[in-house]
């Protein structure tokens, strides 16, 4: 679902087409109140599941994401995880409850995180992580290594973005299936 403010003046920069944030949480009130709390600078894009957010990111262009630390039972790591290898420009604010210190900790190990906040998250606070995560992610686009790093991948002809989000589609799926069933192997 997209999201775009009243106000937008599409010559200003800070609504170019990779200044979109996406959304991602399976609780509606606090996926609204994300929402809600950036619309006034940003486009936004909604998902409900990682899979919603695997379709979004092939199709859009994708400069933050705003991501529960688990939706829908599934660990939004692996999102991330593969949206780093994809496309390292984009920048990622995970929310979490302060109890989870397991997810937290993986989180923040694993580097693919730009802020992590913990729930309930202040208005004010989630606009600055915002703004400062888009500031990250134009940082990042005019860095020379991820150009390079772009172009060598293109170069080496590995799969594009489109084929590799299909292969996190199905990874998603999968994991939420064994999810389900903890006693099968």
């Amino acid at each position: 679902m997209s999201h775009q403010p009243d106000n937008i003046d599409e010559g200003d920069s800070q609504f170019s087409i990779s200044s979109q944030i996406l959304v991602i949480d399976d609780r509606e009130t606090d996926r609204q109140a994300v929402i809600a709390a950036l619309i006034d600078s940003y486009r936004v894009q909604a998902a409900t599941s990682l899979r919603e957010a695997v379709d979004i990111l092939r199709r859009e262009q994708i400069g933050v994401i705003v991501a529960n630390a688990e939706v829908a039972g599934v660990d939004v790591t692996i999102l991330l995880t593969e949206v780093a290898r994809v496309d390292p420009a984009i920048t990622a604010i995970v929310l979490t409850e302060p109890a989870k210190a397991d997810t937290i900790t993986k989180l923040v190990s694993s580097g693919k995180i730009f802020r992590l906040a913990m729930k309930p998250v202040r208005v004010d606070m989630l606009r600055l992580a915002g703004n400062a995560a888009m500031r990250e992610h134009h940082r990042r686009l005019a860095d020379p290594r991820v150009i390079r790093g772009r172009m060598q991948q293109d170069a080496a002809k590995e799969p594009s973005d489109g084929e590799a989000y299909s292969a996190l589609a199905q990874t998603i799926t999968n994991k939420k299936n064994a999810a389900k069933s903890p006693g099968r192997r």
